[in-house]
């Protein structure tokens, strides 16, 4: 410690990969399956859609786009792909 070594950087300071971040935003952890996946996106669907939320419309809209671009980046992997 005290060394200024970088190699030793916490898990908190390493940067996501595009995959780990999209799974991230769905909930998931690396080793999910594609059918967690599809689970964990219908499930944000359902409970931030805008129509569902009038009250809270920007986090709605927010939340949905942020599902839909991560959904678009995983759902083709198989789930080798998501390990």
């Amino acid at each position: 410690t005290g060394s200024g070594d970088t190699k030793n950087d916490t898990p908190q300071q390493k940067v996501l990969s595009a995959r780990d971040k999209a799974l991230q935003t769905l909930g998931l952890a690396k080793g999910a399956t594609a059918t967690d996946v599809k689970k964990a996106s219908r499930k944000l669907i359902m409970q931030w859609h805008p129509d569902r939320n009038p009250d809270n419309l920007d986090k709605a809209t927010e939340v949905s786009k942020e599902r839909n671009s991560a959904y678009e980046k995983l759902r083709n992997m198989t789930d080798d792909d998501l390990q």
